[in-house]
């Protein structure tokens, strides 16, 4: 066996029947583990930092038994109670039966050091009504960093059931069927919130009315991901801006919005309120995704130093934009206030003072006007 291919097979863990008490035990033989498939999949764990696991990937029904088992005793909660990073997608049926609160004894890594924390749910087939009725995602994972939640059939978002997880900072919900995102039952915002990728959700059948509490649930939100490559979306994203820019401009820590279309219709009120409310290299954006950055990871990524490299405390935005590629701005489309026509959706002061002098952009004032 090649190291590279011994990388991702495991070498650490095997578990015993309940007759004789779960366990976990260090492995080093492959021979060993490759017979031991029968009472466990070894590919679970795949990789780890001497003698303590890093990184665990699930995609079969088995395996997903044991981690939601309500009868795992303390020593095996011990061989997962350092995963960072769990990557249970593609889990083929693992889903189907809807187990209430499945993750309740999975423990990953709760040390503050450890604060970057993946659990990857995406392709399952995953509904709303299994996240809300069923508590999919209670469990003790408060130190979740990044929760991946794409590919599935999710028709709203869940907000009111991640608010257990307050260091969360990524979320994606990309490529579901989510058309309501109403946050009426929300009463506590998920400050640490800084990415959110809603793309490929039919968004435009929204009363965009529904997102006046969102700078209050995302209060330091950086990136929004809007994006949608079906043509049928043209007409209402080109056209309504001018209906939630208000809203928008309200997330006074944002730095981009990656937009389903190339053209927007542009009003003065528009360009200076994101002038005067928001980053000075807030943009607004076209551009075509790579993929979840987990896709490209193999066991070296796993290590603390690397982990700690690419998921840090420190401010991430140049990662969320390395999603992208092919990035172009939005312009003005030509039914905007004149001379506001091909002005591209960055540097709003600019544009505010050339061709909206009569709108004032000092930020006090416009406050007081408005009282």
């Amino acid at each position: 066996m090649t190291p590279s291919i011994a990388n991702f097979v495991i070498l650490w863990v095997t578990f015993v029947s309940t007759v004789y008490g779960s366990t976990c035990v260090h492995q080093d033989d492959s021979q060993t583990c490759k017979q031991s498939k029968t009472s466990f999949p070894c590919d679970l764990i795949v990789d780890r930092l001497g003698d303590r696991p890093t990184a665990l990937t699930c995609n079969q029904k088995d395996c997903f038994n044991i981690l939601t088992s309500k009868k795992l005793n303390s020593q095996t909660k011990d061989c997962f109670s350092t995963i960072t990073m769990a990557n249970i997608s593609n889990c083929v049926n693992c889903f189907s039966e809807k187990i209430q609160r499945p993750f309740e004894s999975f423990y990953m890594s709760r040390d503050p050091q450890h604060n970057n924390t993946i659990l990857d749910l995406s392709s399952n087939n995953i509904d709303s009504d299994y996240v809300e009725n069923f508590e999919l995602l209670n469990g003790p994972i408060e130190n979740l960093d990044i929760l991946y939640l794409s590919n599935n059939k999710l028709t709203s978002l869940p907000v009111s059931k991640l608010t257990m997880g307050p260091n969360l900072r990524e979320f994606w919900v990309n490529d579901n069927d989510i058309d309501n995102i109403q946050f009426s039952n929300v009463t506590k915002p998920m400050r640490n919130l800084e990415y959110l990728n809603l793309r490929e959700n039919p968004l435009q059948t929204l009363d965009w009315r529904s997102i006046a509490s969102w700078p209050n649930v995302f209060p330091n939100l950086k990136v929004l991901d809007i994006g949608y490559k079906e043509k049928d979306v043209s007409s209402f994203f080109t056209n309504k801006i001018w209906f939630i820019y208000p809203i928008l401009s309200r997330f006074q820590h944002l730095k981009v919005i990656y937009w389903p279309t190339s053209q927007v219709q542009c009003t003065c009120p528009m360009i200076a309120a994101f002038a005067r409310y928001l980053d000075k290299d807030f943009k607004i954006v076209e551009a075509h995704f790579k993929t979840h950055p987990h896709q490209e990871y193999d066991s070296e990524t796993y290590s603390e130093e690397n982990m700690h490299k690419l998921f840090g405390s420190g401010d991430r935005l140049q990662r969320y934009l390395s999603y992208y590629q092919e990035e172009e701005a939005v312009v003005c489309s030509k039914d905007s206030e004149w001379g506001l026509e091909n002005q591209q959706l960055q540097q709003f002061a600019s544009i505010a003072n050339t061709f909206c002098s009569d709108i004032s952009l000092d930020r006090e004032s416009a406050t007081k006007n408005t009282i």
